[in-house]
């Protein structure tokens, strides 16, 4: 309504009180579909059960847009109540006859990528990890086995979001990696990069329409620490990642640390673990001064499969081209 969108991320219910991060955005053109939009209030934490708050956020729009405070007032408590009916009563209710069975969830790159979900993979700093996401998206836009044994069942246009370096970063490292299987550059515009400094719950409106103009339907998120915004193990912020990665939709696969390098899971709130259908653990085994590394994938997680094997590979480095060849695991 007039142009304003109220966007409840993160939501979270506790001590008789329903928190999440509020973010309002405004059209220029109210009634113009393809108008663009801009932030007014940007992820600001607020219970939605408590009167004076909601009455300070919608004073704070009226304020900045220069609106009538009753009507926002209105219309930001009937968004709240909206938010809290559909929060607690969740999907409608459906009977196993109106269902249409899937079948067994298929695979965008065989082993590791299920189609249309969220697959994560963590380990310590400098183990390889971007590298083997940079592989997966180059792989699905070449239809190429850039990394041994994962192959790509269809090709798929990919966006990688990066919070953590730059874009000449990740073309230097594309051109490397397409070197490395002596492919020539017939496809690049089938890979995407974006540079990202919001968290990823902000830039949802962006990203859809990134995505329905380009037929994005693959996404690399580097990293889900960075991307979350806020504490690694601040659980709504951690939850408000992956929602939005629901909306945004597709095939995703996200990059996230550990807290030491034995551990099993990844660093900070359980839910990197529990919200992605399926985790993988990156081990490496580098000597100093070498320009090779050797990597290995271990199945961590997996809800929708069965767990898949070690996986290991020889990474080599020169200036000129990187490449992956299986290894064994010892």
């Amino acid at each position: 309504d007039e142009g304003l969108r109220f966007i409840f991320d993160g939501l979270h219910r506790g001590n008789r009180e329903l928190n999440c991060l509020i973010s309002i955005r405004v059209k220029e053109q109210p009634h113009d579909p393809d108008s663009p939009s801009e932030t007014v209030v940007a992820r600001k934490r607020i219970n939605l059960f408590s009167v004076s708050g909601c009455k300070e956020i919608a004073l704070l729009i009226a304020q900045r847009l220069n609106r009538d405070k009753q009507l926002v007032t209105t219309m930001f408590e009937a968004a709240a109540a909206r938010t809290d009916e559909f929060f607690q009563s969740g999907e409608p209710m459906a009977f196993l006859e109106d269902i249409t069975p899937a079948g067994e969830k298929p695979y965008v790159v065989e082993r590791v990528l299920e189609t249309g979900e969220c697959t994560g993979i963590f380990a310590a700093g400098d183990s390889g990890k971007t590298w083997m996401a940079m592989a997966v998206q180059l792989s699905l836009a070449y239809g190429v086995e850039f990394i041994p044994g994962l192959k790509p069942l269809n090709e798929h246009r990919g966006l990688f979001l990066d919070w953590e370096t730059n874009r000449d970063t990740w073309a230097y490292r594309a051109r490397l990696l397409l070197a490395g299987r002596n492919i020539k550059d017939s496809k690049l515009s089938a890979l995407a990069y974006k540079r990202m400094h919001a968290p990823l719950a902000e830039a949802v409106d962006e990203i859809q329409g990134l995505r329905d103009a380009n037929k994005f339907d693959f996404f690399v998120f580097d990293s889900g620490g960075a991307a979350c915004g806020g504490l690694i193990s601040d659980e709504p912020a951690v939850l408000g990642f992956f929602n939005a990665i629901r909306l945004i939709g597709g095939t995703s696969l996200h990059t996230t640390h550990v807290p030491h390098s034995d551990a099993d899971r990844p660093i900070g709130s359980q839910y990197w673990h529990s919200q992605p259908r399926a985790t993988w653990k990156v081990i490496k085994d580098e000597e100093q001064g070498d320009n090779e590394i050797f990597v290995s994938l271990k199945h961590m997680k997996h809800n929708n499969q069965k767990q898949q094997p070690l996986m290991s590979y020889r990474i080599t480095f020169s200036p000129s081209a990187v490449a992956f060849q299986q290894a064994s695991p010892a």
